[in-house]
């Protein structure tokens, strides 16, 4: 089975707050967010993520990055705050 590399090499820098990510289907847009996130845990993940200026773990990555994904369902009635508050509260144990 060949590697196939699902990321080209890149370096951004995103500051705290509200990020949004867009690209079209098979973009690795789920890829990049799970690397980010320190939630993938298939295939072969080389280079690092830096909080704050400084390299740290999937373990740590998880206690301080979120997401909301595609596939997850909120009622839409709820305005942008609770859903916020749902994730970081409810979801991240915040």
């Amino acid at each position: 089975m060949g590697r196939t590399p699902v990321l080209q090499p890149s370096s951004h820098a995103v500051r705290p707050g509200l990020t949004c990510l867009i690209g079209p289907s098979g973009a690795g847009k789920s890829s990049l967010l799970g690397i980010l996130a320190g939630r993938k845990s298939r295939g072969r993940i080389e280079g690092s993520v830096s909080l704050g200026g400084v390299a740290v773990g999937a373990a740590a990555r998880r206690l301080r990055i979120g997401y909301v994904t595609q596939d997850d369902v909120l009622n839409y009635y709820y305005y942008y705050y609770y859903y916020y508050y749902y994730y970081y509260y409810e979801r991240r144990g915040g």
